[in-house]
């Protein structure tokens, strides 16, 4: 009694010892009975997470047993019903009164009284411990001087705990020392005797229960007596989940989850119960039971919470899927060069890639499609609409290059036709040293492959460069392929003849492959002519195999054959190509794995 401290260690001691002998409301009152724990308390998180939950636990766990009683009794003969019901009463009105008074001191006045510390015998005081809550003299002199500045404050919001005779005399010492415990005692009860235990258990039911008893109407027809088996189901799976989730405390949730399971009252409860077990069981890696209670809960409910999250969330798969697969599909064109094909789809891709993270990428795949085909005004309006509607300053500055690229490609233009010489005719990787640095569109490549996040960080997507020296090569013979004529120091004349020589070729002796030839700037002194789709790569092969004879004598004999190299690549190994370090690397495997022209 004169020790805080031991009543403190008293009290949670208490609390465990009820709650380990599942006496809830007992170890509410005791654990809310505790005022300092410190964190090096080696039962600090779980002594806060039970003062903090046991008031739902303990809630339920009356409404539970109540709506047992009332349905035994209506079970009873009708004759028989109201005297249980009002015998029940009273035994409950009785256990409630004693729980409030539970911590109430009731030992003799004459035998016990306290001496009241004042200034006069501070000096008297043990001043020995250092630490603050146990040196005497230091605890009551910052009480006083506490009450002489906030005065004596009311308790509307629990902030004073009276969990001991100690506090409340010592918070009033600056006030009377000759006051005796004898005139506090009836103010000597812990705090939580006010506890409510009505079965809101939001703290304003006691006027209710104290008009009915407890709160609670005897059950008179079917109706309320289903009434009532749905409140006790809702509070056992309410008492469930508080221990499973809050407490972590299995042992104690299974029993609750077999009697909703088992009552099966509501269908979506039952439901939740089943899938709270199977979650818990797949946490503790026990996958096999968690497995076995889906397909239960799957055949039961096959149109309940979790088949339509299922079908939601599969959905939502699919729709990211296809969205991926456009892009990659938009990537691809852009990789070959096709802006036909490109330009066709883009408006559709637009509206679908609106709201979703490929939208800036793709915007970066138009850009360098209207830069490959020399259509700088409308890339750079495309790039300041980028600028203003990103926050993403990696983006912004990205656009804002690419800009200045493009600015710098106007002007070489412009110097060579004010030199009157043909652009078109020129190796513009001779000119690097001596004119403004010419467009490298391979770094739109590099940007256009670079996906946005909302948190604005950005990441790669599957054609950006990877964190391994070698990229993932595939060798699938049923996929479609193409040929790539990959160019050194050609001019973009010569190189778009020989767009034209091959399209002729098709059309005369290959017509109904069906064949595109598309090219495309790979950088500043590289493009690369390309020959597909072929439906296979065995296709592919027998079209290398009949044009490479002709190639330096007929086809295109005006471009020297150590000027270009032929490779066969599939349409996912294109996806992964970048830069010219890629294409090398992808030729040794080409010539390993695939073929060796």
């Amino acid at each position: 009694r004169t020790n805080l401290k031991q009543k403190q260690k008293a009290f949670e001691l208490l609390g465990d010892i009820s709650y380990t002998n599942n006496k809830y409301s007992i170890a509410k009152l005791a654990y809310d009975s505790l005022q300092t724990i410190l964190k090096t308390n080696p039962n600090y998180e779980t002594i806060q997470a039970r003062k903090k939950w046991l008031g739902t636990i303990s809630t339920n766990e009356k409404i539970m047993e109540a709506q047992d009683s009332l349905q035994f009794i209506y079970q009873l003969n009708p004759g028989a019903q109201e005297a249980q019901y009002k015998n029940w009463q009273k035994r409950i009105q009785f256990e409630n009164e004693s729980l409030k008074n539970i911590f109430t001191d009731k030992i003799p006045i004459s035998v016990y009284s306290i001496e009241i510390p004042t200034r006069n015998n501070f000096s008297n005081t043990d001043n020995s411990n250092n630490f603050y809550f146990d040196n005497k003299s230091v605890l009551e002199q910052g009480k006083q001087n506490f009450s002489q500045k906030w005065g004596q404050r009311p308790n509307v919001d629990a902030w004073r705990r009276k969990a001991s005779l100690m506090n409340t005399t010592s918070s009033i010492s600056n006030q009377d020392p000759s006051m005796t415990a004898s005139q506090n005692m009836n103010t000597n009860k812990d705090s939580l005797q006010k506890m409510d235990l009505s079965k809101d258990g939001k703290g304003n039911g006691d006027a209710k229960a104290n008009e009915k008893g407890n709160g609670y109407s005897m059950i008179k027809d079917g109706s309320a007596f289903i009434k009532s088996k749905q409140d006790g189901n809702k509070a056992a799976l309410t008492s469930a989940e508080t221990f499973l989730f809050e407490l972590n405390d299995f042992e104690r949730a299974y029993p609750l989850y077999l009697k909703v399971i088992g009552n099966n009252i509501d269908s979506s409860m039952t439901e939740r119960a089943m899938l709270d077990l199977a979650s818990h069981y797949l946490h503790e890696n026990l996958n096999e039971k968690s497995d076995s209670i889906i397909r239960l809960v799957e055949q039961i409910f096959p149109k309940g919470f979790y088949a339509t999250k299922k079908k939601e969330t599969s959905f939502k798969k699919k729709k990211e899927a296809d969205v991926l697969n456009d892009y990659k599909e938009a990537y691809f064109l852009s990789q070959i060069g096709n802006w036909e094909s490109l330009a066709a789809i883009s408006t559709q891709l637009n509206s679908d890639l609106r709201r979703t993270k490929w939208y800036i990428p793709f915007k970066f795949i138009q850009v360098k499609m209207y830069a490959q085909q020399r259509m700088d005004s409308t890339a750079i309006v495309l790039l300041d609409s980028i600028v203003l509607q990103n926050t993403n300053e990696k983006l912004r500055d990205r656009a804002k290059n690419i800009i200045e690229e493009l600015k710098n490609r106007k002007q070489t233009e412009t110097y060579l036709t004010n030199l009157n010489l043909s652009k078109e005719l020129l190796d513009s990787s001779a000119l690097v040293s001596t004119l403004p640095k010419a467009m490298d569109t391979s770094s739109i490549v590099k940007v256009a492959t670079t996906k946005s996040s909302n948190a604005g960080n950005l990441k790669k997507d599957i054609a950006t460069e990877p964190n391994i020296p070698l990229l993932p090569f595939t060798n699938d013979s049923s996929e479609q392929h193409y040929i790539a004529f990959a160019t050194q120091k050609v001019s973009a004349a010569f190189v778009k003849e020989m767009q034209t020589a091959f399209t002729y070729l098709n059309n005369d002796e290959f017509i109904k492959e069906k064949l595109n030839v598309t090219y495309i700037q790979f950088n500043e002194s590289s493009y690369i002519v390309w020959i597909g789709s072929f439906e296979n790569i065995q296709l592919a092969k027998n079209y290398i195999n009949k044009i490479k004879p002709r190639l330096s004598k007929e086809i295109i004999s005006f471009v020297p054959s150590k000027q270009y190299e032929i490779y066969l690549l599939s349409k996912s190994n294109i996806l992964l190509i970048k830069d010219e370090t890629d294409l090398k690397q992808y030729q040794q495997f080409m010539f390993k794995n695939i073929y060796k022209p």
